[in-house]
């Protein structure tokens, strides 16, 4: 099987729980639009936040067999299977298309600052080297996402 299909996989795997909270949330809640908007901003909030952990973790350490467009393309299937329920968000009003938009962006630009960095990695001399840090890489950005998740959330206004 190869990387885009395994990407693609990635991608439903991590919006599909997403997309089935919201659903059963949905139906048991008040159809209020202020509660329906809170939800929707809480299942946009969780998805930014899985999509980065993902991509911190998937992209690093990724395999190259095709050079970099196919780490591009790899990058691309892994963000934007879950644009529809963003869309969705979006055109029920819930959610501001600028704010959707930007959070887009920032994942966009993390998953570029990972790439550049497993790049790096590849530079390093062949030998044991290459694991550990590709390891270490992966927690980083991982822990970095994580810690962090208050401040950007916040920034974004889903938080």
């Amino acid at each position: 099987m190869n990387s885009l299909r395994i990407n693609l996989y990635a991608g439903l795997l991590y919006s599909l729980p997403i997309c089935v909270w919201l659903l059963a949330q949905l139906d048991t809640a008040s159809l209020e639009p202020e509660a329906v908007g809170g939800l929707m901003r809480q299942a946009a909030a969780a998805l930014l936040l899985v999509q980065l952990l993902v991509l911190s973790i998937r992209l690093p350490a990724m395999p190259t067999p095709g050079g970099g467009q196919r780490r591009l393309q790899a990058l691309l299937m892994l963000t934007t299977v879950p644009l529809p329920l963003l869309t969705i968000f979006w055109l029920s009003g819930a959610m501001d298309g600028a704010i959707l938009l930007l959070s887009q962006v920032m994942v966009m630009g993390f998953g570029l600052l990972a790439l550049g960095l497993g790049r790096v990695i590849v530079l390093l001399p062949p030998g044991t080297v290459r694991g550990p840090a590709w390891g270490s890489l992966q927690v980083t950005l991982a822990l970095a996402v994580w810690q962090l998740r208050h401040h950007w959330l916040s920034w974004l206004g889903l938080g």
